[in-house]
Parts: C-alpha cells; sequence; structure tokens
C-alpha cells in the first residue's frame, strides 16, 4: 500500500462512518426559541419514464402559518431529496398533519407542483416519515 493510501484510509473510514442524510429519527428540539414539532418528508423525483431526476429544487408552498423552517434541498444523482419541517410558531398549535403543496423546479427547464399530506410529531417523539415521491409534468 502507498504512502498516500496510507494516510487517506483513516480519512475514508471516517466519512464512511457519518451520513448526513439519515434523520435521527427524533424531532430535535432546535434554536433558542425551539420548536413545536417535526415533519421528515423524502422521495425521489422521476420522469414520466421513471428515471431519477437531479439537480431539482423542493420547496413546501405556500408555507402555513406556524410552519416551517427549512432549508431547501436538491435532488441528488438518484433523484432524492429529503427535508424536515419545524413547526416554528409558538401561537398556533401544533396540526397533527397539514396539506402542503411541493413545487419542485428544475431551473431555467419546468416547475411543477404537488400535494401531500404531512404527518407531524411533537418535539421528542419518533420523527414522522412521509414519503413523497413525484412524478412531475413540465
Amino acid at each position: 500500500m502507498s504512502r498516500l493510501a496510507r494516510l487517506l484510509l483513516p480519512v475514508a473510514l471516517l466519512a464512511a462512518c457519518d451520513d448526513p442524510v439519515e434523520p435521527s429519527g427524533e424531532c430535535e428540539q432546535t434554536y433558542e426559541f425551539g420548536n413545536l414539532g417535526c415533519a421528515n418528508v423524502q422521495g425521489v423525483v422521476r420522469d414520466g419514464a421513471v428515471n431519477p431526476l437531479w439537480g431539482v429544487y423542493v420547496v413546501p408552498i405556500p408555507i402555513p402559518t406556524g410552519c416551517c423552517n427549512t432549508p431547501i434541498p436538491v435532488t441528488d444523482s438518484l433523484g432524492r431529496y429529503e427535508l424536515v419541517l419545524r413547526w416554528m410558531d409558538g401561537s398556533s398549535a401544533l396540526a397533527d398533519s397539514i396539506d402542503i403543496w411541493l413545487r419542485v423546479t428544475r431551473p431555467g427547464y419546468w416547475t411543477d407542483s404537488v400535494q401531500a399530506r404531512v404527518g407531524f410529531a411533537p418535539v421528542g417523539e419518533p420523527e414522522p416519515i412521509n414519503v413523497v415521491d413525484i412524478v412531475p409534468t413540465p
């Protein structure tokens, strides 16, 4: 084994141990004032021929009152996306589930939206996984 390979092997092993896409499994408390609950939404964006679409933005619209604080995900090379919605508004009660629209956009090409029902869990409870596979109609 070359010297470079021996130096890089520990780094590769450490990187293989941490998958940042994996959900924690529990709805975690976040930020100074915190959130009331969360939902994990994940799926695959495919074309009509079931080929995965990469580089597609998946955005919840419109943001319902009280919800949500989330980064905007972009699909990976396998068309997968994941977003965690956090219920942030303490003035409104945490809903068990809400209807949202997910806008999928491939910049410069097309935009489409699909409706989904998303289940929420309170902080400290298991994070519900909501699978929403999307086949846009550009």
